[in-house]
């Protein structure tokens, strides 16, 4: 996709107001915007707004064409001279990721993919000191989320995912929570992963309204626990890659609960179809 494709699909979505405000949208390159398995939804963009190259607004945010993804080529530490502007970069690699951008290389690779092979964006487009600050200065009755989720609903179409990844799993403001919200799961209906421990994934299948005249979208969202603070747990991680290949091969995630240990392991290894035994 072209970037003036992309800007006369997402512009009228978004409204001049937010398009103004700091932040960004694609954390991918374009190319990935295209029928895939797999997205990555974040919250919102990070950073302070007074580091130089935190402050470009939504329209002025780069779109890249080609193989890309903020967690492999941009640097984020604060003593480079702006975002993606890294002086240490090598081969157009940046060689000095922050945490958050390697443990998300490596839930990306968990996924049988590199991160700038999977579509990722945040779940809402500003950048904020705060999540409280995100409507302030915003005209007209919807919020800030309301008209990020209306893009969602149009990259969702083209991507189709099996698999949505959040990071963050948290019930308060998050990704996870937003699409909980959007799929009217309750949390009685989420699943732990592992051990159910603060470093562990939680889950839940969902349907998704993607608009008038659109299909619905079903997929499995897993959250993992919030990049920047967290290493996701070597057994969430083995359940997420399992849950990969069952979703790719179409088994719902019911089907997954039901199936013994050692049905599972065969997702390691090769295809199971519904009521194939290990």
């Amino acid at each position: 996709m072209r970037p003036d494709a992309f800007w006369s699909e997402v512009g009228p979505l978004l409204g001049e107001e937010l398009l103004a405000r700091p932040g960004s949208i694609l954390y991918s390159g374009l190319d990935t915007l295209w029928r895939g398995s797999f997205y990555i939804m974040g919250y919102n963009p990070g950073g302070r707004l007074d580091v130089d190259g935190h402050g470009g607004s939504i329209r002025s945010a780069g779109l890249h064409e080609g193989p890309w993804s903020a967690y492999e080529h941009d640097c984020w530490q604060e003593s480079c001279p702006g975002a993606g502007a890294c002086t240490s970069r090598a081969a157009d690699q940046a060689i000095c990721p922050k945490v958050h951008q390697r443990r998300v290389q490596v839930i990306a690779r968990t996924l049988g993919r590199s991160a700038s092979e999977i579509f990722s964006a945040n779940a809402i487009f500003a950048r904020s000191a705060t999540a409280d600050a995100l409507d302030t200065g915003l005209s007209g009755n919807a919020t800030v989320e309301d008209r990020c989720w209306s893009v969602h609903q149009w990259f969702l179409d083209i991507v189709r995912p099996e698999l949505i990844e959040t990071l963050g799993k948290g019930y308060g403001r998050s990704a996870f929570r937003l699409l909980m919200d959007r799929a009217n799961v309750s949390e009685q209906d989420v699943l732990k992963l592992g051990l159910g421990g603060a470093t562990d994934a939680r889950c839940f299948p969902g349907g998704f309204s993607l608009g008038e005249g659109r299909e619905e979208l079903r997929a499995i969202v897993i959250g993992v626990p919030h990049p920047s603070r967290f290493q996701t747990s070597a057994a969430s991680l083995e359940e997420i890659g399992e849950i990969a290949k069952m979703a790719v091969q179409g088994v719902s995630l019911e089907r997954y609960q039901q199936l013994t240990e050692g049905q599972r392991a065969i997702f390691h290894d090769g295809v199971l179809r519904p009521g194939q035994s290990s």
